[in-house]
């Protein structure tokens, strides 16, 4: 049983998971570790890495990388997604980590939707209905409709952050304004809704920090127990009732909210509006939420030989 790591890079934070990997047993979790070093702090206005961001990003690379082969990580895959793909410097951050033997693949939009869906796949498969996934990240939304395609939104809970909130706590404009602006986006998204009749109600299962962190929330927890926060749902009734406490709620006060913890506190409410709306456009009630995304749809596609949702194209600048 071979031992495999994977590095995501977002735009936030930078996340490690280390697993055995096997035909048999599929993907059984060693380690999964996450660093806020928001590397597209101040980005959203012109597009360029600050210097401090990458340095930060960096050096939680290169010890993600000391921890994984420390744990016995036979093959390291790094990938990075919506700041590298969109900066205007992107060389400066892959010749950094070239320098630590570390150097990313940089993901377009649609191959991160997919692998993120590949992996929520893994555990959930609705035989009745059809499957949407929803990865909320700092600098974008992915979402997937079918096995084989995925669009990008540039609404992430960093990028909502940093373009509509200036007081603490929000004001009510602010929030308005956060909404059209989420609302405006989702509507590029109705020629995939072609994907299934309008009556037909998919399942919706959400992704990545922002989803996991209100799962936590909703759940009331103290720590982070992936047991629970894992397969749980987030009822849209409960959803409301988080978001509208939150943003009453002061930064310095958020921290005593238990399940939020300090990584998300600013960037919260933009995430957890992203939900709720793309809960209205697919007018669903509930999101199931799932710890399988990204990394373990990557370790799918690079080790497991029953995958077959993923191109060769997509698989071979995996591996």
């Amino acid at each position: 049983m071979k031992k495999i790591a994977v590095i995501d890079i977002g735009t936030n934070s930078i996340k490690l998971l280390v697993a055995e990997v096997s035909e048999i047993t599929g993907i059984k979790k060693i380690i999964h570790r996450q660093k806020i070093t928001r590397l597209g702090e101040n980005f959203n206005a012109d597009k360029i890495l600050k210097s401090e961001p990458i340095e930060r990003t960096i050096s939680a690379l290169e010890d993600f990388k000391t921890l994984a082969i420390s744990l016995g990580a036979v093959k390291i895959i790094s990938i990075a997604t919506a700041a590298l793909r969109s900066a205007k410097n992107p060389e400066i951050f892959l010749e950094k980590s070239d320098k630590i033997s570390m150097k990313p693949i940089v993901l377009s939009s649609k191959e991160e939707g997919i692998l993120g869906r590949i992996g929520a796949s893994l555990e959930f498969k609705p035989e009745n209905k059809p499957l949407v996934t929803l990865d909320i990240g700092g600098g974008s939304t992915e979402l997937s409709f079918s096995e084989e395609d995925a669009v990008s939104l540039p609404i992430g809970a960093v990028v909502l952050t940093e373009k509509f909130i200036r007081t603490d706590p929000p004001a009510k404009k602010e929030i308005r304004s956060m909404e059209k602006f989420i609302g405006k986006n989702l509507k590029t998204l109705d020629p995939f809704k072609n994907f299934f009749p309008p009556e037909v109600k998919p399942m919706l299962v959400g992704v990545g920090g922002t989803i996991l962190t209100i799962s936590a929330i909703n759940l009331k927890l103290e720590s982070y127990i992936s047991e629970k926060i894992h397969r749980s749902v987030i009822l849209y009734e409960k959803l409301d009732e988080i978001l509208s406490k939150l943003s009453c709620l002061k930064l310095e006060e958020r921290k005593k909210v238990a399940g939020l913890g300090f990584r998300f506190i600013a960037d919260i409410v933009g995430g957890g509006k992203i939900l709720k709306k793309t809960m209205d456009y697919l007018n669903v009630k509930k999101c199931h939420v799932s710890e399988f995304s990204l990394l373990q749809g990557i370790l799918a596609v690079t080790e497991l030989k029953n995958v077959s949702t993923c191109t060769p194209a997509l698989k071979e600048k995996l591996t």
